[in-house]
């Protein structure tokens, strides 16, 4: 089965929303879409209306316009494989931004990529987000006991265990836009 036959879910580029969600229909041209230039792609417009579009599947510059899609549910939690984007099946672009939009979405600020704790400004207040309870389940637990979430007390704790119990050397970088926080 060639990955882009009829019923894929994809990403394709587009110029309000950078990438959105569509089904391939058919490839343009060949018996499979690997071996044609475009496919026809079905995406919901926004009337709410299915539509059809015929999608190269590189720019004239040579980038990808097509993207398989990740099964990552619109129901977003810190156990599923988006809290991790590392663990994506299919680490691209379109994907990354779908995850940390869901996890926005259900006002999860927190998401790693390996080792790289990356946090979205919600722009608005997040209960409990730094409150002591949080502060304690990061603080007062043997390493086993450490809830699996992204969150900056575990990359805070992480430090102070490697300083303190192993006597390592710690950098944490810090980096945003200017006036982020």
């Amino acid at each position: 089965m060639s990955p882009l036959e009829e019923g894929t879910a994809v990403w394709i580029q587009c110029s309000v929303n950078v990438w959105r969600p569509g089904i391939v229909a058919r490839p343009i041209s060949g018996q499979h879409a690997m071996a044609s230039d475009a496919v026809c792609v079905e995406v919901t417009n926004s009337a709410g209306e299915l539509e059809q579009i015929h999608v190269p599947l590189h720019s004239r510059k040579g980038k990808q316009n097509v993207h398989l899609r990740n099964a990552v549910s619109d129901e977003i939690s810190d156990n599923d494989c988006s809290a991790d984007l590392s663990k994506l099946p299919m680490l691209h672009e379109p994907g990354v931004l779908h995850a940390l939009q869901k996890r926005f979405e259900q006002g999860l600020v927190y998401t790693l990529s390996g080792p790289v704790l990356l946090a979205v400004n919600p722009f608005r207040h997040v209960p409990d987000l730094y409150s002591q309870a949080q502060l304690v389940t990061f603080a007062d637990r043997l390493e086993e006991e450490l809830p699996a979430v992204p969150h900056v007390f575990a990359v805070a704790r992480a430090a102070y265990q490697g300083i303190w119990h192993r006597g390592l050397h710690q950098t944490v970088l810090v980096s945003g836009e200017s006036g982020a926080g």
